[in-house]
């Protein structure tokens, strides 16, 4: 068994938890998840704490189940945020009912469909703000916003996830 899987999971006092064999389903407040472990996995609530047991699971396995599931919980108490920002000239978002139209110096607009689970805001006139109780969910919705213009190394243009860091290249030098 991994180290991170022998971590035991603190179950918050506004989530309330059942689990039933290698099923657990949870109630919280940003939402409901229900998550189905492989079959020879038993989740055993004690104390207030979640903990991963099973002998025939592959170690590597219990550290991902174990850092999913925390993630999860932890979700349905304090929701995820993700920043996207615009960074150029001429780049601009907006949203329009469930739609962000994006203006991206293409020749046209591009449009995407704002997911039902999250909650996604225009903080400033270049910043969009991506809340839900799912990281999986938050972060692939923020890099699929990305991949639209990912930021390019010599001006660093582009759409960022704010905490990124863009790597930056030094651009021609003038001989003399």
């Amino acid at each position: 068994m991994s180290n991170i899987g022998k971590q035991r999971i603190l179950i918050p006092k506004n989530v309330s938890l059942k689990c039933i064999g290698w099923k657990v389903s949870a109630i919280g407040k940003y939402g409901t998840i229900s998550i189905t472990f492989p079959a020879h996995t038993k989740l055993q609530v004690k104390d207030n704490y979640l903990s991963v047991v099973g002998s025939s699971i592959d170690p590597s396995l219990y550290g991902s189940l174990q850092v999913k599931l925390k993630a999860l919980i932890h979700g349905l108490s304090l929701p995820y945020v993700r920043n996207v920002q615009f960074v150029g000239v001429g780049y601009k978002g907006k949203i329009e009912n469930d739609l962000i139209v994006m203006r991206l110096g293409f020749s046209h607009e591009v449009i995407v469909n704002i997911p039902k689970d999250l909650n996604v805001t225009l903080v400033k006139k270049d910043i969009f703000r991506i809340v839900g109780s799912n990281l999986e969910n938050v972060s692939q919705f923020a890099y699929k916003l990305r991949s639209f213009r990912p930021p390019e190394p010599f001006k660093g243009k582009g759409i960022v996830c704010l905490g990124e860091s863009v790597r930056r290249k030094e651009g021609k030098k003038k001989k003399i």
